[in-house]
């Protein structure tokens, strides 16, 4: 058997998540300083639109399929 080549390590792991976390934190919060500042409908159908591309379009849709494979 080949071993993975794309096989990281724990350090690894832990490295890319706590670099990851302010960028997260970040965008958790300017998602939430949308949701709760005053808009226009057009405003917040914008921003609902920016939402459901970055979910289709980005690695995230892989993260929630595990997420829900791994509940069932």
């Amino acid at each position: 058997m080949v071993p993975d080549p794309f096989a990281s390590g724990t350090l690894a792991a832990v490295l890319s998540w706590l670099l990851a976390a302010p960028i997260l934190l970040g965008m958790l919060g300017g998602a939430l300083s949308v949701v709760f500042a005053p808009a226009f409908t057009r405003v917040k159908i914008l921003y609902a639109w920016i939402v459901i591309c970055a979910l289709a379009l980005t690695p995230v849709r892989y993260m929630l399929f595990q997420i829900a494979a791994a509940a069932s």
